[in-house]
């Protein structure tokens, strides 16, 4: 009986250190790479809308990161196509990523993208401001990737 309990209270250690994202240290060379689909969980004119994302960005020194990045909303018919250049990282696994975009082939915008990228087997969820400050209120999309994935690969160590 004691070793179900310390086998059942191994498992929720595991579950609490991993289980809601990860803590990472960002460093030259990683590289963050992912796509899928979601349906948008904002208020807003978006909400419930079916968006496809694709995105792959290297973190470079100095909070910099070179990357692209391309949203489809399926309900509105619109595309965006965006370029990232700089990063920050937060805790369990949170990485900001700022630059520009165009929807369309419009006039370029600024675009925020705030990933999660989480432990298997729970979700990844993304978030995407367009031209605007971050912050839950003025939110364009969100939502959890349900079909797909993000990957955070750590630079290799030589």
């Amino acid at each position: 009986m004691k070793a179900k309990y310390l086998l059942v209270s191994l498992l929720m250690v595991a579950l609490v250190m991993g289980g809601t994202g990860y803590s990472v240290s960002a460093g030259s060379g990683d590289k963050v790479t992912g796509g899928g689909r979601f349906n948008s969980i904002v208020w807003g004119p978006y909400q419930g809308d079916k968006v496809s994302f694709n995105l792959q960005t290297y973190l470079l020194d100095s909070d910099a990161a070179d990357g692209k990045f391309q949203l489809i909303n399926h309900n509105a018919g619109t595309k965006l196509s965006g370029s990232f250049s700089s990063y920050s990282v937060g805790i369990t696994g949170r990485l900001s990523l700022t630059g520009t975009c165009s929807i369309d082939g419009g006039a370029s915008q600024s675009l925020y993208v705030e990933i999660l990228e989480s432990a298997e087997p729970f979700f990844d969820t993304i978030q995407i401001w367009i031209d605007k400050t971050p912050s839950p209120q003025n939110m364009d999309y969100k939502g959890q990737v349900g079909k797909g994935n993000i990957q955070w690969h750590k630079a290799k160590v030589k």
